[in-house]
């Protein structure tokens, strides 16, 4: 079965990397992806180094990030991720009890945040999607506006009527 979109629709997602220290979880975080996304590419990493030797090497499009790995711990997790790889959209999904730290994640650069108390499968492939369209449409917008400043300021003067 090929993938089916309309013209009108971003591109489904092709390809998610999922960070995660756990065997366990890594495993259900992939299946649940699987199951939400038909025809997706999971790759699988349990550190910042083995995310970074993926990133080398494919494009993905989105990141899901457990912020404790084998090689990194914590919110600092995140902002390598975030500033290794602009454009990408990451979800963090951790078991980390501080409760400031959704505000911390999403201030650091991720696109959301959710709780492994939290993942259910419906939810979870919804908030991924959100993620990608949400990054997607922040990208769009900014390039947006690069162009009307470009007009804008090309021959010093906002475009008039007459100029129609």
């Amino acid at each position: 079965m090929g993938d089916q979109q309309s013209p009108s629709v971003e591109p489904v997602i092709r390809h998610i990397l999922v960070a995660e220290d756990e065997p366990l979880l890594l495993d259900l975080l992939t299946e649940y992806l699987v199951a939400g996304f038909p025809g997706v590419i999971v790759s699988q990493a349990t550190s910042l180094a083995e995310i970074r030797t993926c990133l080398t090497t494919a494009s993905v499009d989105v990141i899901i990030l457990d912020l404790k790995l084998t090689d990194s711990c914590g919110i600092a997790t995140l902002t390598a991720v975030a500033d290794d790889n602009p454009g990408v959209p990451v979800v963090v999904v951790t078991g980390d009890p501080d409760p400031n730290i959704a505000e911390h994640t999403i201030a650091a650069g991720a696109q959301d945040y959710i709780p492994k108390t939290s993942l259910k499968l419906d939810s979870f492939i919804a908030r991924v999607q959100t993620a990608r369209d949400r990054q997607q449409w922040s990208r769009k917008t900014l390039e947006t506006l690069r162009q009307v400043s470009e007009v804008l300021h090309s021959n010093g003067q906002p475009p008039t009527s007459a100029d129609s």
